[in-house]
């Protein structure tokens, strides 16, 4: 074997072999999965992940080689990561042939659930491919991964007029007096329990909840963009009583707001916003998503996105009244490791 990164080629082989990529051949595998120039012996995808700038868009890769007199060509590879939160985040597979891909997809979810993994998850671009792009997603993936969620992504201009309040006046008032506290290093045992409060009853993403300890969740969401916890809050029911430790877990805590910079394309996302189900319906996410707005102005950030799970109604809703419009739509395909 060539201890050069293979080469890419177009060519189909009847012998493949395949393996883990080696650290200094990621970024000629990232190059073969974001070649949009190019185009695979069948058709079968789109670059399957955005254009490398800065770090690699995934930390590990399978690969398909085929070994020829003028060296090792490269005819396949998934792209994929695994993080704090256990979960497995795969690229779709670019290959030769449907059933290259196919394997190259099924030795991803095996490493996966080999590195521990709780659950390993893959996007479907639904309005930004093809019919027959998804069709063949969908030969490649079933059976390895099932069709799970559909995720709505939304976004919103953000100028300086939005310093001032906005919303409908519709739950604009919060029914609590709350404050947002920052979050320190110190408090994070705080955000963890909020956080797993804030999962009862949800509807967004119910059935990976319980496979995740808080801890492995919330680690999820700091992994998100490029910013970790410096733009995260949590939002707290002022007590009458002095000197409460706000560095507590406490019935206090009604919401968080946990914003991620993405300094690649000069917008912020909304991570993660939740309520405890007490305090639904009473204005805090109005409260949250104003901060939001406000947070962004005050950068100079020109843009706010998120994903939310279509099935999660009351959030769409509260998002749209704040301005949020629909901008794209995916498929989540995951399959339970545990």
């Amino acid at each position: 074997m060539s201890s050069d990164p293979p080469r890419p080629s177009d060519d189909s082989a009847d012998c493949v072999a395949y393996r883990e990529a080696g650290e200094a051949e990621l970024p000629a595998v990232v190059a073969y999965l974001t070649d949009a120039s190019s185009r695979d012996a069948e058709g079968l995808t789109e670059p399957s992940c955005p254009v490398a700038v800065g770090p690699l868009p995934f930390s590990r890769a399978e690969i398909a080689i085929a070994a020829a007199p003028s060296g090792d060509r490269l005819i396949g590879a998934c792209g994929w990561t695994l993080g704090d939160d256990r979960v497995a985040i795969c690229w779709f597979p670019r290959a030769s042939t449907e059933a290259i891909a196919r394997d190259l997809l099924a030795r991803v979810v095996a490493e996966a659930s080999t590195a521990g993994a709780a659950f390993c998850q893959m996007l479907q671009p639904l309005q930004t491919a093809t019919s027959p792009q998804r069709d063949a997603f969908e030969r490649i993936a079933a059976g390895i991964l099932h069709p799970y969620s559909t995720l709505d992504f939304l976004s919103r201009v953000v100028t300086r007029g939005d310093s001032e309040p906005t919303g409908q006046q519709t739950q604009a008032e919060s029914s609590f007096a709350s404050n947002a506290i920052r979050f320190r290093e110190a408090d994070r045992a705080c955000f963890e329990a909020a956080l797993g409060r804030t999962f009862v009853r949800s509807l967004d993403s119910t059935e990976l909840h319980p496979l995740q300890t808080n801890a492995e969740a919330l680690a999820g969401i700091e992994a998100v963009g490029d910013s970790g916890t410096a733009r995260w809050w949590r939002m707290t029911v002022d007590a009458d009583a002095a000197g409460t430790d706000r560095s507590q877990p406490s019935a206090d805590d009604v919401g968080l707001l946990m914003l991620a910079e993405h300094s690649l394309i000069g917008a912020w996302e909304i991570a993660y916003l939740g309520v405890v189900p007490e305090a639904r319906g009473r204005g805090i996410g109005d409260e949250l998503v104003r901060l939001a707005i406000r947070e962004a102005v005050a950068a100079g950030v020109p843009q706010l996105f998120l994903a939310v799970d279509r099935r999660n109604a009351p959030a769409i809703a509260l998002y749209r009244r704040h301005g949020f419009e629909p901008f794209d739509t995916q498929r989540v395909w995951t399959e339970r490791l545990l």
